[in-house]
């Protein structure tokens, strides 16, 4: 149901509403910040005559105690630096000495030296939060000094976002060794955050922001801060403190307050994460991890950690992808993408850890969708989530996407809106949660909790497609349910095959009236009509194509050996020309 303000007392408590999430989110920044420092270590020290480092390293730190204990990794001080500087958001530049070190953790422990002339003595510094106790699915903010932003400009680069997974992987980073339990973030994380803080929301420290991530999801984890404090010795004395306890501020005495859990902000600021992860329950109980086994390919033998990052990004990572029982005698939903190429076998791990084959029905390559069918055990009741048969979508409902962990019982969770409709040829609704290799095939769950959709068209080979871009994509239910009976009886549904043209539009051509070529693809349509780089495109068929998209959708009204006419500008003489449609080629 759509959103309708009916008087102005409902406008100002929405407003108040808002202005509660801001005014939380702003004073987060504020009480944190001033504890979130910029740390770099070198070899040797700096040679002031000639204005050179020795190698040098930096990234960031967090204070956890009133005498300056600073938390960092140890990727940012690693065991050869010798000289180590901490830089505070107020402009103070202190030394620091290595005090432990934890390489289980990779993590580090800094002590900062207070120069003698500086009057103030102790820290603005954080709590630790007791991370055993935390949930996929809350609140979370990322601080770090990514691109020098703590040492050039004095302000922490801040981020919200939520605990989006909480599992177990062997990091896939050069730069990174870590092993071990992780909490992954949808806020931002980039190179430089690597030992900055994970904040829960009560501004507590959860864990310290890593290099370390998983390929099949490709976003930003941190350590722990449980399994840190039993590992550094002078973390040991402190106490863990539940997320959520009410507490005195645990700030500075000249630092703001936060008045915690009765404070209305907080409420309100975790009010979409807390309304998510409640309405997803059920779905996650449904959701399945399904191991795949494929012919090997020969890649499986190269060695990972030498594959540049950029291009192991578009290569389908080994590993478990999801999907979700949707149907109480054992129907499966999936991505057709997780099941295509030359597949061996299917397994499916249900959420109680139970292993059985699937079989692969049906696929629906237009749709991006595939059914799989288990056979279970008489008496087994296996949890479900039915497809919503009206998903009533309108751009900004917020949706959330569950998704299966490599190791770990608690599925993922990304958290977003439907920022577009009938996208990629009608086939597909645009969002803003993200989308990878390892949540791909999973349900798309709306406020309600109905499964609205399922997460599909991650590709290896498109931009559009590219994981964790901002742009994802899923399927929505209703469509799934048209062609339902088809992919159950085991029937594939090929693509429908669209016309090709075969030209590319240049970009910044906002004032033309028109479509202006920036290139035309050899051997296509458009090359047959002689069309040339700089030609505008104003009309095809006697449809005016004033923008993109207005060519796009006069192209949809064809199909490929259609023959076309095409009115075209070249420079101040227009011009037709006729041409017939063609099929996209790989690679075109």
């Amino acid at each position: 149901m759509a959103l309708v303000i009916s008087s102005a007392s409902a406008r100002a408590e929405e407003m108040q509403l808002l202005n509660q999430i801001i005014d939380r989110h702003q004073r987060m920044h504020q009480q944190v910040s001033p504890a979130i420092v910029a740390v770099e270590a070198r070899h040797a020290k700096r040679d002031k005559e000639r204005e050179r480092d020795g190698a040098k390293f930096y990234g960031t730190g967090v204070v956890v105690s009133a005498d300056g204990l600073v938390l960092t990794s140890s990727t940012v001080v690693p065991n050869a630096a010798r000289f180590v500087s901490v830089y505070f958001t107020d402009g103070r530049v202190m030394d620091a000495r290595v005090v432990a070190v934890d390489e289980a953790t990779e993590s580090c422990v800094l002590q900062a030296i207070v120069p003698a002339t500086d009057a103030r003595k102790t820290f603005t510094f954080v709590e630790l939060a007791d991370s055993s106790k935390v949930n996929v699915g809350e609140l979370a903010y990322t601080g770090g000094n990514p691109f020098h932003t703590i040492t050039r400009d004095g302000q922490v680069a801040w981020s919200i976002g939520t605990i989006s997974g909480s599992y177990s992987i062997t990091s896939a980073d050069e730069q990174s060794r870590y092993k071990g339990p992780v909490l992954e973030t949808d806020a931002a994380v980039n190179p430089g955050s690597d030992g900055g803080p994970l904040i829960d929301s009560n501004g507590r420290l959860l864990g310290i922001l890593s290099l370390c991530f998983c390929e099949s999801r490709w976003l930003g984890t941190a350590i722990p801060v449980h399994l840190i404090q039993k590992n550094l010795e002078p973390l040991r004395a402190m106490t863990l403190v539940d997320s959520r306890a009410a507490t005195k501020s645990f700030m500075a005495d000249d630092a703001l307050t936060v008045k915690y859990e009765h404070d209305g902000g907080a409420a309100a600021a975790r009010s979409v994460p807390d309304a998510m992860r409640i309405v997803s329950r059920p779905a996650a109980k449904a959701i399945v991890k399904l191991h795949i086994k494929r012919t090997p390919t020969g890649r499986e033998n190269t060695s990972e950690r030498k594959t540049s990052l950029a291009r192991r990004l578009r290569q389908r990572p080994q590993g478990v992808v999801s999907g979700v029982v949707f149907e109480a005698d054992g129907h499966i939903l999936t991505s057709a993408f997780n099941v295509d190429g030359d597949v061996i076998s299917i397994d499916s791990e249900l959420s109680d850890g139970s292993l059985y084959p699937a079989r692969l029905l049906g696929r629906d390559m237009g749709l991006d969708i595939a059914v799989l069918k288990i056979d279970l055990p008489k008496g087994y009741i296996l949890p479900v989530i039915p497809l919503a048969v009206d998903p009533k979508l309108q751009i900004g409902r917020f949706v959330t996407v569950l998704g299966s962990s490599e190791e770990g019982a608690a599925p993922t969770q990304t958290g977003g809106i439907v920022s577009a409709l009938a996208r990629l040829d009608g086939c597909a609704v645009q969002t803003d949660a993200l989308i990878n290799y390892g949540n791909c095939g999973g349900p798309v769950i709306d406020l309600r909790g109905r499964l609205i959709g399922i997460a599909a068209f991650v590709r290896t080979h498109q931009d559009w497609s590219q994981q964790n871009s901002g742009v994802g994509f899923f399927t929505q239910s209703d469509k799934i349910l048209s062609c339902l009976a088809d992919l159950k009886a085991g029937r594939d549904i090929k693509a429908p095959v669209g016309a090709f043209l075969g030209v590319k539009a240049a970009e910044g051509s906002v004032d033309v009236k028109g479509v202006k070529l920036e290139r035309i693809v050899p051997e296509s349509a458009a090359a047959n009509a002689k069309l040339l780089p700089g030609d505008i495109i104003v009309c095809l068929d006697g449809m005016d194509t004033h923008s993109w998209p207005s060519l796009v959708r006069a192209l949809k009204a064809h199909k490929p050996g259609d023959t076309i006419e095409i009115t075209f500008q070249r420079g101040s003489v227009t011009s037709t020309a006729k041409t017939v449609l063609t099929v996209r080629i790989e690679g075109q």
